[in-house]
Order: C-alpha cells, then sequence, then structure tokens
C-alpha cells in the first residue's frame, strides 16, 4: 500500500518537473554600457593620500563627510603618479 501511495506521488510530480521545462529566450538583449562618470569624488572630503613606490601610484582617500566614530564609506583612488587622471582606478569599501 506505501509503495502505490509512493508512486501515486512521484510520478505526477517528475512528470511536472520534466514536463515544464524552461522556454528559450528569443529576444535580442543589448550589451550592457556602463555610464560615464565625470567626476567620481566630487563632493567628497579628502581623508588622506600617499604614494605606493614600487607601482609609482598616488592612493588618495575621500570619504563622504569628515570620519566619525562608526562606520565610514571610503573611496580609494588610485592614480598614475604625478598625474591627476581620474580615470585610473576607484572603488567603494563599505563595512
Amino acid at each position: 500500500m506505501k509503495t502505490i501511495f509512493n508512486w501515486a506521488l512521484v510520478l505526477p510530480l517528475s512528470a511536472s518537473l520534466i514536463l515544464s521545462g524552461c522556454k528559450k529566450n528569443t529576444e535580442e538583449t543589448t550589451p550592457y554600457v556602463p555610464p560615464t562618470i565625470n567626476n567620481p569624488v566630487e563632493g567628497k572630503v579628502l581623508v588622506g593620500s600617499g604614494t605606493i613606490v614600487e607601482n609609482d601610484l598616488d592612493v588618495r582617500i575621500y570619504a563622504d563627510q569628515e570620519l566619525f566614530v562608526g562606520y565610514n564609506h571610503l573611496y580609494f583612488v588610485l592614480l598614475k603618479k604625478g598625474t591627476n587622471n581620474k580615470k585610473a582606478l576607484m572603488f567603494l569599501l563599505c563595512p
């Protein structure tokens, strides 16, 4: 009796899984184009800066406001030494 009950549950469930497969997406998708950012640190406060001698990079650390006790969002900007090119690399460090 148990085996009949188990098969009565297993067969419809397995049939529904097999027959309800994924549909193929026929729509063409456009490739993602990231937005252009003119000045990513505009309005941010310069917290500190330094130089990485081995790689000839200037490092600047920005924050949304003056640092306070607790969690602060920090923005690190890596620039080629001696330039002010904001296109080098920027990333956000959030706690």
